[in-house]
């Protein structure tokens, strides 16, 4: 497992013009160690209750509970067919308060409030815990529990994970090693993403061979609060919480902004995979071909040899004629 790249006293120069660019995974040394809830979190874990409580206004908040025999671990039971958790939604201090009380448990039940919107559900925390390194983020996310496991998958955004509470311990594989990570089902997965269905604390060789592979490329790190680290688009990440009580507010955006209203690639793998993997392998092989060229273009343009400007997909499509393309491919009539 390879050492991710440390960066201190990053400000958004740096980042923009050094850790950006070269597209790897970065540990951002005390980027937020000046945070007022990093601040209270080292005190102790009564003092970050108290701290997060202030902000709460009282909505219900989403939470998942899974049974001490998952070991922490958010997945599938062994039909993939249903999830080895259940969901809940409870007052925020419930919540917490019901951590704090398991941290007295030898054998504990997972307990993760995840993806909590800053805005709606701690309004006024970001004025005293807020990024200064990128311009437009989405939403911040808030992600509370005590040890549990986020199970090994991707984000189609970048990624600032900023750790306030406990410490984590992030596990990263670069998007190539998606043959070796063995990914579960696509539309039905525990939080949105689809996620390997390896499990790191205990793999089953014998079952996922090629897992090694991704281990021998991967990048490991233990981030304590006041921590954050960068994890590019599509790279695929395992989050661990290694506290019994535990804190982490992120911040997704996209460097390369996308028409909301467009097909992402995504949906234009999904579609592709409804075509090409039934076919017979030398003609899969040609359509490799073909969509290297048109599509991913590493070799040039394929529009580079004409000589003028058409309304084409080969060359560039107006705005009207990809909404009648879009309707025509979803019609099935092109």
């Amino acid at each position: 497992m390879k050492q991710i790249a440390v960066w201190k006293n990053v400000d958004k120069t740096l980042f923009d013009k050094e850790i950006l660019p070269k597209n790897k995974p970065a540990i951002l040394k005390g980027l937020v160690d000046n945070w007022a809830s990093v601040v209270e979190a080292k005190k102790s874990d009564e003092a970050i209750i108290t701290y997060l409580n202030k902000y709460d206004n009282g909505e219900n908040v989403p939470v998942l509970v899974g049974p001490a025999s998952i070991k922490g671990r958010f997945s599938y039971q062994d039909d993939l067919k249903r999830y080895n958790f259940v969901r809940r939604v409870e007052k925020l201090p419930t919540v917490l308060s019901g951590i704090l009380e398991l941290k007295s448990d030898p054998n504990p039940e997972a307990v993760s409030a995840q993806g909590l919107d800053i805005d709606k559900f701690l309004p006024g925390f970001a004025e005293n815990n807020d990024q200064t390194l990128i311009d437009k983020p989405e939403v911040a996310k808030a992600w509370i529990g005590n040890k549990t496991i986020t199970a090994t998958h991707y984000d189609h955004v970048e990624n600032i994970a900023c750790v306030v509470a406990g410490r984590r311990r992030f596990t990263l594989f670069p998007p190539e090693q998606l043959p070796n990570l063995y990914v579960g089902p696509l539309f039905a997965t525990p939080a949105g993403p689809p996620i390997s269905m390896v499990d790191l604390k205990n793999p089953d060789y014998s079952k996922y061979p090629r897992f090694e592979k991704a281990l021998a490329a991967g990048y490991q790190a233990d981030l304590e609060p006041g921590d954050a680290i960068f994890i590019p688009y599509l790279w695929w990440h395992n989050v661990e919480s290694l506290s019994e009580f535990n804190v982490l507010v992120n911040f997704w955006w996209a460097q390369h902004t996308q028409d909301p209203k467009a097909i992402t690639p995504y949906h234009c793998m999904l579609f592709s995979m409804m075509s090409i993997p039934d076919l017979p392998e030398e003609h899969r092989k040609i359509w490799k071909e073909f969509f290297n060229h048109y599509v991913f273009q590493l070799e040039g343009r394929p529009a580079d040899h004409l000589t003028a400007e058409i309304d084409d997909i080969i060359y560039g499509l107006s705005q009207d004629s990809k909404e009648k393309l879009k309707k025509m491919l979803l019609a099935g009539t092109i």
